[in-house]
C-alpha cells in the first residue's frame, strides 16, 4: 500500500526559541523563568497550528492512521469515535473501507489496521457521528490539545524535564514537569486547566499520542538547548 507523507506542519517558527536555561534539567527555583518561555511560546503555537487551517487534523489524523504510524494512536483513535468523537469516526471509517477492501485483495495491513477494519465492521449500520453546526467546538478541541500537547514536548526538549511527574511531586511542588510548566503558562493566557487534568486526560490521550509519535518525525530537530 502507498505510503502518504501525514499533513503536519513542517517546523515551528523560527522566533520559537529560547535562551540558555538558568539550570538543566530546570530546577524547582528556576519554574518561574520556564514557564515565562512557555507562555510567549504558546501564542507562535497557536499561530502556527492556525496556518495550517482547520483540515489539518481530519488529514493528520487519516493519514497517521493509513500509514500504521502507531497503534496505540488507531487504538486510542477507535476508543475516542466510541465516545462520540467526530472527527475519528470519519477517519476510521474512510480508512477502514480502503483497508477492508485490501484484505479482500489479501493484501497485508499496516500496523494498527486490524483494529480499523474491526471498527468499521462495528460501526457499518450506525449513523456517522455528526459534528455539531459550524463545528466550532470540536475543532477547537483538538486544537487546544494538540498546542498543549506540543508545549509540553518543547519543554521536555528545551528544559531536560520529564513530561509528568507522580502525584506526591505535585503536592510538594518539586521537581517541574512539563505538563506542570505547561499549565502553569497556560494560566498565563486565562487558560485554567489542572495539571492532573492535562496529565491524564490530554497528555495521555488521542492528542498526546498523535503529538508524541507523530510530531515527533517532523519536530526532531528541536533539540535541548546546550547545557
Amino acid at each position: 500500500m502507498t505510503a502518504l507523507t501525514p499533513a503536519l506542519p513542517v517546523g515551528p517558527p523560527e522566533p520559537v526559541r529560547v535562551p540558555h536555561p538558568p539550570s538543566y534539567p530546570l530546577r524547582a527555583e528556576h519554574q518561574a523563568w520556564g514557564v515565562e518561555q512557555l507562555a510567549h511560546a504558546r501564542v507562535l503555537v497557536e499561530d502556527m497550528l492556525s496556518a495550517e487551517g482547520a483540515g489539518m487534523f481530519e488529514r493528520t489524523v487519516q493519514d497517521v492512521l493509513r500509514e500504521g504510524a502507531s497503534l496505540k494512536f488507531a487504538i486510542q483513535a477507535v476508543e475516542a469515535a466510541d465516545k462520540g468523537d467526530w472527527l475519528c469516526d470519519k477517519a476510521l471509517r474512510e480508512v477502514g473501507a480502503v483497508f477492508l477492501d485490501a484484505t479482500m485483495q489479501k493484501q497485508d495491513l499496516p500496523l494498527g489496521g486490524m483494529q480499523i477494519v474491526a471498527y468499521l465492521q462495528r460501526v457499518v449500520g450506525r449513523e456517522p457521528h455528526r459534528r455539531k453546526p459550524g463545528g466550532h467546538d470540536e475543532y477547537a478541541y483538538w486544537f487546544r490539545n494538540v498546542a498543549i500537547c506540543i508545549l509540553i514536548q518543547l519543554a521536555c526538549k528545551w528544559f531536560g524535564v520529564p513530561p509528568t511527574r507522580n502525584r506526591e511531586s505535585r503536592r510538594a511542588d518539586r521537581h517541574p514537569s512539563g505538563v506542570s510548566l505547561t499549565a502553569a503558562a497556560l494560566a498565563r493566557h486565562g487558560v485554567h486547566i489542572s495539571e492532573a487534568g492535562i496529565q491524564n486526560h490530554i497528555w495521555q490521550g488521542v492528542s498526546g499520542t498523535l503529538v508524541r509519535e507523530i510530531f515527533e518525525v517532523k519536530w526532531g530537530r528541536l533539540r535541548p538547548v546546550p547545557r
